[in-house]
């Protein structure tokens, strides 16, 4: 139901259960009540804005209460509807894990072994004076880079030269 007819649709006559408001007489907003019972109809708009201030009812001309009124009401008959269920859903069939397909699987892909294709790369090694002179030429960013492979770190050239020998040896 488009929500501009639940809005606006038909007229009703409402009345009020509140605590409190029982033999009510009077306007509220622009509905008139007489023993807690509106005078004239009401649009659905109007019910609904006033069940949701307070617990309003729908009742027929004889003054008998025929459903709650509400915004929050509509909600609640929403979630009493079911939708309809066009086709069932198939159950998915799952095989059981077999160990021998596993196990062909794995014999069937090769694998190597680690490090068997990797080249080897000759690390050079300095001495202590070479290491000064690099110092000397290049600073310390050109002993850092001697000196990340080997994962010998320090903030100075003072540090860094024992950490790259140490590093060198073991």
């Amino acid at each position: 139901m488009p929500l501009s007819s639940f809005l606006l649709g038909k007229h009703m006559k409402i009345k009020i259960l509140g605590v409190g408001y029982a033999g009510f007489t009077g306007l509220f907003g622009q509905v008139e009540f007489k023993d807690a019972i509106s005078v004239d109809h009401v649009s659905k708009m109007e019910a609904n804005r006033l069940g949701s201030i307070l617990q309003i009812v729908e009742v027929d001309e004889e003054g008998n209460e025929v459903k709650p009124v509400g915004i929050g009401q509509h909600d609640i008959d929403c979630r009493k509807q079911r939708a309809e269920i066009a086709q069932p859903l198939e159950i998915a069939k799952v095989e059981p894990v077999n160990d021998e397909k596993i196990k062909a699987k794995v014999e069937e892909q090769s694998i190597e072994e680690p490090n068997q294709n990797v080249a080897k790369i000759e690390v050079k090694k300095y001495t202590e004076a070479e290491l000064e002179v690099i110092a000397d030429e290049k600073g310390i960013v050109a002993l850092r880079e001697i000196g990340d492979p080997l994962n010998a770190k320090s903030n100075s050239i003072s540090g860094l030269i024992p950490k790259i020998l140490a590093a060198q040896k073991g």
